[in-house]
C-alpha cells in the first residue's frame, strides 16, 4: 500500500485532485467522481499492480484510467507518479473524451519536474 502524497497548484486552498473532482461533481458528473474514487482506492490497495494503474508511454507518468480494465466505459483519468520512496504522488483529475494529452497531463508533468528537481 503506498502512501498517497496530494499535490497542490500554487496558492490553492486544496490538493489539485479535490478541486477537479469537485468541479467535476458541481458539473453534473458524479459518476466520474466515483469512478476516480474506485480507481484511487484500488491503487491504495494494489499499489503499482492496480488493475486501472498505466504508466504512460515514454513519461514518468501514470495515469489511472476507466477503461484501462476493459470493465466500466468512460474517460475518467487521475494522473500521478511513484516517488523512489514508493509513494505515489496524486497530481489532478480529468474526464474526457478521446487519447490526446490535455493541460491536466502537461500539469502531471510539470508536478513531477518540481517535486524531483526539490522545487
Amino acid at each position: 500500500m503506498p502512501v498517497f502524497v496530494l499535490y497542490r497548484r500554487p496558492s490553492s486552498r486544496h490538493p489539485a485532485i479535490i478541486e477537479d473532482l469537485l468541479l467535476l461533481a458541481e458539473a453534473g458528473q458524479q459518476h466520474a467522481v466515483d469512478a476516480a474514487v474506485s480507481m484511487l482506492a484500488d491503487l491504495f490497495r494494489h499499489g503499482h499492480h492496480s488493475s486501472y494503474a498505466k504508466k504512460l508511454q515514454s513519461l514518468p507518468i501514470w495515469e489511472l484510467k476507466t477503461h484501462a480494465r476493459g470493465g466500466a466505459k468512460g474517460g475518467m483519468r487521475v494522473y500521478f507518479f511513484f516517488r523512489p520512496d514508493g509513494s505515489a504522488h496524486i497530481v489532478n483529475a480529468e474526464s474526457k473524451d478521446g487519447n490526446s494529452p490535455g493541460p491536466t497531463l502537461k500539469e502531471a508533468l510539470r508536478a513531477w519536474r518540481a517535486d524531483t528537481s526539490g522545487d
